[in-house]
Parts: structure tokens; C-alpha cells; sequence
């Protein structure tokens, strides 16, 4: 193992007392009994990424967990026999979010889960139709204030789990729990995205340092961004957009023809002006000609 490798591992070791240590670096620290010379990060990345969070990689089955590329039946059979010995001598723990979500101490929680982390995490948990929390999907930054939200692994979980509701959480590491308008486009693709699995988005969570929280639906916000974005609204104004084009096109090839008429008749009128002045001029040379004498005498024409 590089020097920079054990480096990093004495960091992370140093790091638990201070509790000071991300879920990825937890699963880093398990992984290096099982594999001790070798970066246990990526692998961290990998089963968190597939599982969702450390709670649902130790309930897996072993069959799911050697499905992940780099995990053999040894290191399997390593993470199964932590969760199973956490669920032995912690029974009155449970897992690590609420099993049911209540509006004011689902917003106690979120407090105490985000408002001290350093870095930015986005988590999206799933709820059944009797708003139990069935799963939750971890997505973690690679800097203070920056995290990659995949829509396509939320959709993978959403067909995975079929919940009925989804709640985002996420939190701000220096800054108040405001929304950005990076959040405010981010619930607004969620709504869609959610929507078009026929899955109602309750509401988003944005956890300040200081501990203060915002709620999308408590300020009103989510029904309104649901309004204007669900798949149901966009297909609606897709259809009325598309009938005011169509109407649009008509009044447009309505006016063409009118135009090419109006041209047509003016053309028309034009000719049979033309038409009308050379007659007049035909007949001014007549009475011209008529009124001219061609002899000065009175008698017959010779012919």
C-alpha cells in the first residue's frame, strides 16, 4: 500500500473520536480489515452508490452484496456479520433515519443528521402509503458545497422500492438553510422526475449550519413548483402550447390567403383598369378620327 494510502487511513482513524467522519469514510474504516492493502474509498463509493446508505448495505443479502463489482463472498459475509451483530446488541437502535415520518420529528432529525456536517450531502428518502420511511438514497459532495444528484439512480430507486412518496433533505455546511436557486431548479426537476413515476414529492428539506430548517412545503413553495412542474402540468401546457401554435399556423395561412387574394384582386382591378384606359383611348382616336375631314368638298368618297 503507497505511503499516500496509509496516510489517508491515519487520517480517517484519527477522525473517530472527533465523530468528525462522512458515512463513505465509516464503510472506508470497516473495509480495511477487510482488505488492509488496499484503497477501501472507491469500494466505499461503489456499495453506498448500489445500497443507498450503510444501514441497507448490512441488510443485503450476501447474493446482492457479491453482485457489486469487487466484493467477494469473504468480504460479504465480513459486512453481513456486522449488521448482524449491530442488530444483536443495538435491538433498541433501529436504523439510522426514522422508520415513520411525522412532520415535527422528522424536522427534529434532520437537524441533528445535517446541521453539523462539514461537507454537502443530498438524501432522498421513500415512503409507502402509510409514510413509512422504506429507503433512503445517499448522495455525497466532493467538496464543502458542491454534490452530484444523479436523477437517473433516484429514478432507479424509485422503480426499485415503488414508493409512494419521496422526501429530499439536504444541507447548506456554512451557509442558512435559504434555498439557492440551484435548489429551487433541483426540486423542480425532482417534481418531474417523481411525477412521471406517478410518486407524489412531499417536501424538501434545506438544513442551515446554525441549525435553522426550511421546508418547501411548510412555505408554500411545493405545491406551487408542483403546479407549474409535475409531468401532468408540462404535458398540459405541451397541449395548449401546441394549440396555440396550431392556432397560430391557421391565423398565419389564413392571412396568406387573404394577402394572396387581396393581391389577386388588386391585380384584377389593375388589368381591367388597363384595360378600361386603352378602350378610352381607342375611343378618343375614333371620334378622332370620325370628326377629321379628309376632303374639302362635300361629294362622295370615290370608293
Amino acid at each position: 500500500m503507497s505511503n499516500e494510502h496509509e496516510g489517508h487511513r491515519s487520517r480517517l482513524i484519527a477522525k473517530i473520536d472527533k465523530n468528525a467522519l462522512e458515512e463513505h469514510e465509516w464503510l472506508e474504516l470497516l473495509l480495511f480489515n477487510a482488505l488492509p492493502r488496499k484503497n477501501t474509498n472507491p469500494l466505499a463509493h461503489k456499495l453506498l452508490s448500489a445500497f443507498g446508505s450503510i444501514e441497507n448495505i448490512f441488510a443485503a443479502p450476501i447474493s446482492k452484496l457479491t453482485a457489486i463489482d469487487g466484493i467477494g463472498e469473504s468480504i460479504a459475509a465480513y459486512l453481513k456479520c456486522i449488521g448482524k451483530f449491530y442488530e444483536h446488541y443495538r435491538p433498541g437502535e433501529g436504523i439510522a433515519y426514522p422508520s415513520h415520518f411525522e412532520t415535527a420529528a422528522f424536522r427534529d432529525y434532520v437537524v441533528k443528521e445535517y446541521a453539523h456536517r462539514r461537507v454537502e450531502v443530498f438524501d432522498v428518502y421513500l415512503l409507502n402509503k402509510h409514510t413509512n420511511i422504506i429507503f433512503r438514497k445517499r448522495f455525497e459532495g466532493l467538496s464543502e458545497n458542491a454534490v452530484s444528484v444523479p436523477a437517473c439512480d433516484i429514478a432507479e430507486a424509485i422503480a426499485l422500492n415503488k414508493p409512494s412518496g419521496v422526501i429530499l433533505v439536504h444541507n447548506h455546511p456554512s451557509a442558512s438553510c435559504k434555498p439557492s436557486k440551484a435548489d429551487d431548479d433541483t426540486t423542480k426537476k425532482m417534481v418531474t422526475l417523481c411525477s412521471s413515476h406517478d410518486v407524489l414529492l412531499c417536501d424538501h428539506y434545506v438544513v442551515g449550519y446554525k441549525k435553522d430548517v426550511y421546508s418547501y412545503h411548510a412555505a408554500g413553495e411545493m405545491a406551487h413548483i408542483s403546479k407549474e412542474y409535475s409531468i401532468n402540468a408540462i404535458l398540459e401546457n405541451s397541449e395548449r402550447f401546441a394549440e396555440a401554435t396550431r392556432r397560430q399556423r391557421e391565423e398565419a395561412e389564413a392571412m396568406r390567403k387573404s394577402k394572396e387574394a387581396q393581391e389577386a384582386r388588386l391585380e384584377k382591378l389593375k388589368r381591367e383598369n388597363e384595360k378600361m384606359r386603352g378602350k378610352i383611348k381607342e375611343d378618343h382616336i375614333l371620334h378622332a378620327l370620325k370628326g377629321k375631314s379628309f376632303y374639302s368638298s362635300d361629294k362622295e368618297l370615290p370608293f
